[in-house]
Formats: C-alpha cells, sequence, structure tokens
C-alpha cells in the first residue's frame, strides 16, 4: 500500500496523538501509546550485545531474517533452544513475548509489509489498551493462521499510522470501527480519550461503502453533543427530543483548585446535571471529590442536581420532568442549595 509514513499534519490523529516527537520507526511521529513500550533488554533474554539480541531490540522484539539473512541460522539455534518461536516463516520473536500483542502485530507487519492491523488490536495499540489481547485483527493477503483474523479490503492512506514497527488504523479510524460491535460506548470512550469528533468524522468519509456505515453515522450524529457515557447520550437525546434547550454537554469550568466538566449545563442559568453511574462514582474517595467539587462550584453560583444513570434509563420520562421543572424554576429566579436525588 502507498500509505503515508507522516502523520503529524492530520487532524485525524487528535492532539493527543500528534507529537514532534520520532516514533519507533524513526520516521513519523506516534501515539503516546505507541512510545516506551520497545522490549526491554531482560524481556530480549539480557543478550542486546549480541547480533540476534541488536536485531531483536531493534525490531522491537520481533527478528524478521528476510531483514537480516545473516542471522537465519542463529535464529534456528535459538529456536531449537526454546528461546525463539517462529510466528511466520523467517519471523520470530522470542518465546516469553508470544502472547503479547504488540509483538504479535509486529510479526505480522514483518511478514506482510502491507499488512495494516485494525478493529479491537489498532484500538489496543493506539488508545484504548482494555481492548488487547484476543486475535489480531488485520487486512492483510496472508493466508489465515490461529491467533490472526485477515480480511481483505482497500483502507484509504491517510487513516494508516506507524505504531511499534506495525501499520495500524489510526484511532479515529479504528473507534469507528468498532461502532457495530461495541455500539456507542466505543464513541463516548474515545471521545472521553481525547480523539475529536470531527476526527470521527473525517475516518467515516474516508471509509465509504462500508457495511455498518449507516449505524456509524447515526451514532456520530448522536454524538454531536459529545457524550463521555452512555447514560449521558440517552440524557442527550431525551433533552434533544423534549425540545430543551440553551444547554451544552462537558462545559469546562474554572474552580480555586483546578477546573471541573459539567456533563449538562445551563450556563446562562448557572444550572447543571451531573449523571452518575456507579463505576465511576461509586467509590468512597470519588464521592469525597464530587462534593468537594459541588461546592466550589457553589461558590461560583453554580446549582448543581446529581442525578443517578438508573434514572436517566429506566425512568427517562422523570428525568425530562426534573429537568424541565428545575429550567423553569431557575428562570423564575428560584436559587437553591446542591441537591443529591435518591432514585427508588
Amino acid at each position: 500500500m502507498g500509505f503515508s509514513a507522516s502523520v503529524a499534519d492530520s487532524s485525524l490523529h487528535g492532539s493527543e496523538f500528534s507529537t514532534e516527537s520520532a516514533g519507533p520507526d524513526g520516521l513519523s511521529p506516534a501515539p503516546p501509546s505507541c512510545r516506551g513500550m520497545t522490549a526491554s533488554k531482560d524481556t530480549l533474554n539480557g543478550r542486546t550485545e549480541s547480533p540476534l539480541g541488536a536485531a531483536l531490540a531493534m525490531g522491537a522484539g520481533v527478528l524478521s531474517t528476510r531483514r537480516h539473512p545473516e542471522l537465519e541460522a542463529a535464529a534456528r539455534w535459538a529456536m531449537r533452544q526454546r528461546r525463539l518461536v517462529r510466528i511466520f516463516p523467517r519471523v520470530y520473536v522470542p518465546t516469553e513475548l508470544i502472547a503479547d500483542t504488540r509483538v504479535r502485530a509486529a510479526a505480522l507487519c514483518a511478514a506482510d509489509p502491507a499488512a495494516v492491523i485494525t478493529g479491537r488490536t489498532a484500538a489496543a495499540l493506539t488508545w484504548a489498551p482494555a481492548l488487547s489481547g484476543g486475535d489480531i485483527e488485520a487486512v492483510s493477503q496472508l493466508r489465515p493462521k490461529p491467533g490472526y483474523r485477515f480480511v481483505r479490503r482497500t483502507i484509504h492512506p491517510e487513516l494508516v499510522i506507524r505504531c511499534e514497527g506495525s501499520n495500524v488504523l489510526c484511532p479515529a479510524a479504528s473507534a469507528v470501527e468498532l461502532v457495530t460491535d461495541l455500539g456507542g460506548r466505543i464513541i463516548d470512550e474515545a471521545l472521553r480519550a481525547g480523539i475529536p469528533l470531527e476526527a470521527l468524522w473525517q475516518a467515516l468519509e474516508l471509509a465509504p461503502g462500508r457495511r455498518g456505515n449507516a449505524m456509524r453515522r447515526r451514532l456520530l450524529r448522536d454524538s454531536r453533543d459529545q457524550p463521555w457515557s452512555e447514560a449521558e447520550r440517552l440524557a442527550h437525546e431525551l433533552l434533544r427530543a423534549a425540545l430543551i434547550h440553551g444547554w451544552r454537554a462537558n462545559v469546562l469550568v474554572g474552580l480555586p483548585a483546578g477546573s471541573a466538566y459539567l456533563d449538562i449545563a445551563f450556563e446562562r442559568l448557572l444550572l447543571a446535571f451531573e449523571i452518575d453511574g456507579f463505576e465511576f462514582h461509586g467509590s468512597r474517595q470519588r464521592f469525597t471529590l464530587d462534593r468537594e467539587r459541588d461546592a466550589q462550584l457553589a461558590l461560583r453560583g453554580w446549582r448543581v442536581i446529581r442525578v443517578p444513570a438508573t434514572m436517566v434509563f429506566d425512568t427517562p420520562e422523570k428525568f425530562v420532568e426534573l429537568v424541565r421543572g428545575l429550567v423553569a424554576q431557575q428562570e423564575a429566579g428560584r436559587t437553591g442549595p446542591t441537591t443529591k436525588l435518591a432514585h427508588s
């Protein structure tokens, strides 16, 4: 493929994923999650002083004897010693790294330089490490192989970056691709991770005609207010459907001790709604931090209403009624203290 080695000028990769420092290949900038992942000397058997060890270190844990034909005999000897495993023809990795997602992806790209890592594997390598594990997903001309899932399709060169020896879908493209598997929550996580909504739209437009694009387009359209969770996404949909206007999502407010993002804010009214899910707000520490932040917001004149995510999911009509009533109350000039709602 004729994809570009440089990613610094593409808005697809977002400010979080473009740096001025050289990436692992020495050519292109790399996402922060790609940097600092090179296999250590200890991992490579402490033998980086040998030609074999040096080649493994240069290849981020992967040895291609196509690139280093003089090391084929040494690689086969190390394989007999069970220090190396041949994962593809003439492609070797240290035995202890055989399950490493990054190394397995780089081994594929050593065997097939035109391969592009896609799907969950691409997301895990660049911005969503929680998705690591399982089969390596890729576009490749190679035959199917256990531990790998290959498809054949054309990928626009602007959607590909270089990461730790692999050609990888950029963060925005991997997020958009995964919508058909993970739904809107992968968009929410991408936005939370700092991938711009504009980059997600651009990634979609550069992959026309793909099955599932209608769903991707619909969910991106529903993300125009940039939700950071499934509960926030539904809350935005409910407010739009109820024709409740004058609010913005994830509004940044400066505080004496830092700053705070408000889930849903009616800025003119200094009225905010926080959608609290147990996953992010269930700990004692989070409970304390939330209340300290609410107190600081109250000093700035904000009225903060904390709504359990279960209200949004289970009784959406009550959520809409609550917002409509408090907006009307605030419009009428009535104020009150920060309120915590108990949802039965």
